[in-house]
């Protein structure tokens, strides 16, 4: 418990251990009833059911959470608290979910119900179809490739190559794992951008980038022919 009288630098290694002391921490006082991510999430997984069950280990949760917050000198501000009801769209049409209004509160004010949310950059909404996730991300990837297709007369097929692979793949492969399998008409919306990073790396005009050769084989096997 000694004094500290200087700052803990950006990216250093004590940065996560503190985090992690806090959350360890976090987790042993509250004994809450749901699963906990990180320090900010929690999940509680019942059958529709038990969904009044549910909500009283959500309440539970957010009140052990409210008083340890004030036993740290913290607040927990409902404003900036909300909660989802996520299930298939077929269990939501069939248990009327979507007409469900739980009273999931915290101290006197009851928190806001919401569809959809960005959880560590993954767009998540109430019915997993991942439709917004990939609204975002492919959005964003191509205003990032019209930039680059503006440096192609002047950057080498390497530059070119590792832009796409940085700049663009890297943010289509993050957190593939969560969102596969997608359905096929979602996989060819994919399939496109990865087509356009291929044209700009090959120089090919848009209008002319129709070719069979996949992406896949362009960035696995064209480098290793160079």
């Amino acid at each position: 418990m000694a004094t500290v009288e200087f700052g803990v630098a950006q990216g250093s290694i004590l940065g996560p251990v503190i985090f992690n002391l806090y959350v360890a921490n976090f987790q042993s006082e509250l004994q809450c009833d749901c699963y906990q991510y990180a320090d900010d999430t929690f999940y509680v997984h019942s059958k529709p059911c038990d969904l009044d069950t549910s909500t009283d280990h959500i309440n539970r949760t957010i009140t052990s959470l409210r008083e340890y917050s004030e036993s740290c000198n913290l607040t927990l501000n409902p404003s900036k608290t909300n909660w989802m009801l996520i299930s298939t769209p077929q269990m939501a049409r069939y248990r009327s979910l979507e007409e469900r209004k739980l009273p999931i509160a915290c101290g006197n004010t009851s928190l806001k119900q919401i569809s959809c949310t960005k959880l560590l950059g993954v767009y998540m909404d109430q019915h997993p179809t991942w439709k917004m996730h990939l609204d975002h991300v492919l959005s964003s990837l191509y205003g990032t490739l019209s930039v680059l297709r503006r440096l192609k007369n002047l950057a080498p097929f390497r530059v070119r190559k590792h832009l796409a692979e940085s700049l663009v793949l890297s943010k289509v492969n993050y957190a593939c794992s969560v969102f596969h399998p997608l359905p096929t008409f979602q996989m060819k919306r994919l399939q496109r951008l990865q087509n356009a990073c291929t044209g700009f790396v090959l120089s090919i005009p848009r209008e002319t980038a129709t070719f069979q050769l996949s992406a896949a084989t362009i960035f696995n096997k064209l480098p290793a022919a160079i």
